[in-house]
């Protein structure tokens, strides 16, 4: 017996990208290991991108390029659960750090 992650499968946030940083250049970056993500949500001005595969096995093989280079940079990468991705989607930050109300 065994669980399979369904819809919550982990996604990578890609941290320290340039700011030049294009899906394409992302896609690029990931080739290195023989990936393609299935989908990229790039945060422009930001530095930071989501990227998603379409297993476990993969988010493994990709994490082995953390702290590689993107043109002058270097890459930090991080597992982050889906459900951070959506937060993010939705206007909030990733790890959390909520606003205060006001009114």
């Amino acid at each position: 017996l065994g669980s399979v992650g369904g819809g919550d499968l982990p996604c990578i946030r890609m941290r320290g990208l340039p700011f030049s940083a294009t899906e394409h250049d992302i896609a690029e970056f990931f080739l290195k290991s023989g990936l393609t993500p299935m989908r990229t949500h790039l945060k422009h001005r930001g530095g930071t991108a989501y990227v998603e595969f379409k297993s476990r096995e993969e988010i493994s093989r990709a994490m082995k390029l953390d702290h590689q280079h993107m043109g002058s940079r270097y890459v930090e990468l991080f597992e982050s659960p889906y459900s951070e991705l959506i937060a993010v989607l939705s206007g909030g930050q990733p790890g959390g750090g909520g606003g205060g109300g006001g009114g």
